[in-house]
């Protein structure tokens, strides 16, 4: 027993000093790393949490204790105790790798407590055995979180909350009470869904309007639907595409404020977000031909790519799967995650045909593919600049940053030129009445291609760049420009 005047803290770790849960970080680490990892997880738990914990620690990369987003409150008061004399511990229930890679930076602890096999899991009453047979019944003080700590505070001295529920306070008296600095409510979680993106599946109605049909109205409700669908299927995707990305957003001055990388939003709580999203969007993709039919139609003119309703699951679910790829691995191929960006763009527009039963010109096809290749390597030479010349959790080296521009001004302008091909085709005499008129459009799109890629030649260009369009004041005066030129050509 500790016989000095003022008792021992004991500080929890998950959800207390550190926002987040190690383990479950560490485990979708390790399905990240390779997905057949997930089936390795069960056989682990079958043989109890401690044993579970030790493999997981053994098997996947060690978590970055510098990035971590821990409770600056809390540390510093714990801070502020050491070196009034008092003795701190860490007692935690992760494992003990994971713990003493998190104290060993931190350099706050005298004393570390943790899981391990020998000594089992080290939380709720097993946590609160070993500390009072430690220190003595009501021997030491405790910070904790959860529910799985009233085992703990009812053996300390004194109880210190982190964020304690309304229920946790009616059954403990909290001497201290610590708030973390997170936002909460649906702004938090309609941030993590990135609702903001389904701006991005408006490109889903560019065969509506492109092939005239925005007056009918059950073309119009099915666009829709399409929309909702692949809005739900991208939140999804980027609840889990956080969760694997986590340790790289961390690392990142532009992710690393993200609700999953920043601690508001648990792993666990975003896996079960994106299983509902994909859920709604697969629900909403299936239903869509049987509720909203529709007679198929094909483009004017040759080369149109024919779709049917019936085909739109089927494009839903091969923009899912690819995203999904894209996540896991994908991404971490040089090119081949640009060209992957690009077609996904792609899918979108022939997701919008499909869901009206409508045939897509090539011509729309084509110029939407060189135009996202060349967004999606602005992107990430735009990523490069702003650091330092890294691609964090992508293949890219420093080097390849004036490849990538020189690549992707090209695509630009090949871009530029489908659109002026295109303005003499038959397919354009065949749906205005004055295609001539289109010809005023092709120095604004050029325009706009070339600030976009001189912006993030400067690293100027924050974010993903269509995102930054439609927050840029001269981008959204040119996309104006463009649809009065189209809607002069009618």
């Amino acid at each position: 027993m500790d016989s000095s005047p003022v008792p021992p803290l004991a500080v929890d770790l998950d959800g207390s000093l550190f926002r987040g849960d190690l383990m479950v970080e560490a485990a979708a680490a390790l399905v990240a790393a390779n997905p057949l990892n997930l089936a390795r997880l069960p056989l682990w738990f079958m043989r109890g949490r401690a044993h579970a914990k030790a493999r997981i620690a053994e098997s996947a990369p060690p978590p970055d204790a510098e990035r971590l987003p821990y409770n600056a409150e809390l540390v510093e008061w714990i801070r502020a105790e050491r070196a009034a004399g008092r003795r701190i511990v860490l007692a935690t229930a992760a494992a003990r790798p994971h713990a003493e890679i998190v104290a060993r930076h931190l350099g706050l602890f005298d004393e570390t407590m943790a899981t391990d096999e020998s000594a089992g899991n080290l939380a709720g009453e097993n946590k609160a055995r070993a500390l009072a047979e430690k220190f003595g019944e009501r021997g030491f003080d405790y910070v904790g979180d959860s529910s799985r700590d009233l085992p703990v505070w009812r053996r300390a001295r004194e109880a210190v909350g982190v964020d304690p529920s309304p229920r946790l306070r009616r059954e403990i008296s909290f001497s201290r009470v610590f708030a973390s600095p997170r936002r909460s409510g649906l702004r938090l979680w309609l941030s993590a869904a990135r609702v903001r993106q389904w701006s991005k599946n408006l490109l889903l109605f560019a065969v509506l309007f492109g092939g005239h049909r925005w007056n009918e109205g059950g073309a119009l409700l099915a666009a829709l639907a399409g929309f909702f669908s692949f809005g739900f299927l991208a939140s999804s995707a980027y609840f889990f595409n956080d969760i694997m990305d986590l340790p790289h957003d961390r690392r990142s001055a532009d992710k690393r404020a993200r609700p999953l990388a920043a601690g508001e939003i648990g792993v666990g709580a975003a896996a079960v977000a994106g299983i509902l999203c994909l859920a709604a969007g697969a629900g909403v993709a299936w239903a869509l031909p049987a509720l909203l039919e529709l007679p198929t139609t094909l483009a004017a003119g040759p080369g149109a790519v024919s779709l049917r309703q019936d085909m739109f699951p089927a494009v839903a679910l091969l923009y899912f799967a690819m995203t999904v790829s894209y996540s896991l691995w994908l991404k971490r191929l040089p090119l081949v995650d640009v060209t992957i960006l690009a077609l996904l763009f792609t899918l979108r527009i022939l997701a919008g045909g499909a869901a009206i039963g409508s045939g897509v010109s090539v011509w729309l096809l084509a110029f939407a593919v060189f135009l996202f290749l060349s967004l999606a390597m602005l992107k990430r030479v735009s990523e490069m600049r702003r650091n330092a010349g890294k691609s964090p959790g992508r293949g890219y080296r420093p080097d390849d940053a004036p490849t990538l521009a020189a690549l992707g001004g090209g695509a630009a302008m090949v871009s530029g030129m489908v659109l002026a091909l295109y303005i003499d085709s038959e397919q354009a005499r065949d749906l205005y009445s004055r295609p001539e008129l289109i010809w005023a459009a092709l120095p604004i799109v050029v325009y706009w291609l070339s600030r976009m890629w001189l912006l993030g030649g400067r690293g100027e260009l924050r974010g993903d760049p269509l995102m930054f369009a439609m927050r840029d004041r001269p981008s959204v005066i040119a996309g104006a420009l463009m649809v009065l030129c189209v809607l002069a050509a009618l």
